[in-house]
């Protein structure tokens, strides 16, 4: 059985042992800040005068199988696209160089339970994972970078 949940209770809380779920969840990630640490570096805007702007969206598709209400397993494929931006040195003040990657992340397989009986705890439970993650990804993803001096082959 395939179910969909629209609820804001976990995919998984109300499985049953043969039961199966697919999901898609998306999370995006916005920054324009430098960082050292946890130190914020805005003297580096003001004196390199470049902006860096970073775009990534992270889009990962999963299937999970319940052996019974209590244990299951998922698979996990994580997809991946990053932008990242920043002010040319020039007299262009609005210009800026782009580049680009995308790919797919490390494949993911974890096995999930609930620490009580679903059955005997149905108002509330938590339910712990353990996981092996696989390097399946693609680690060489790269774009060209242009800059004054030329173009940088970044990865």
């Amino acid at each position: 059985m395939l179910t969909a949940h629209n609820s804001g209770e976990p995919e998984d809380a109300n499985l049953r042992g043969g039961d199966w779920v697919a999901s898609i969840s998306y999370r995006y990630l916005h920054s324009h800040r430098h960082f050292v640490g946890d130190a914020e570096q805005p003297q580096r805007q003001v004196v390199l005068a470049n902006e860096v702007i970073n775009h990534s969206h992270f889009i990962d598709a999963s299937i999970q199988y319940a052996f019974t209400p209590r244990y299951s397993v998922a698979l996990t494929l994580p997809y991946i696209t990053s932008d990242r931006s920043q002010k040319a040195p020039t007299n262009y003040p609005s210009y800026r160089y782009e580049t680009h990657a995308a790919g797919f992340g490390d494949v993911r397989i974890t096995g999930y339970g609930w620490i009580w009986d679903p059955a005997k705890r149905p108002k509330g439970n938590i339910q712990v994972g353990l996981g092996l993650k696989a390097p399946t990804g693609e680690d060489g993803a790269s774009d060209i970078f242009p800059t004054v001096n030329g173009p940088i082959y970044k990865t």
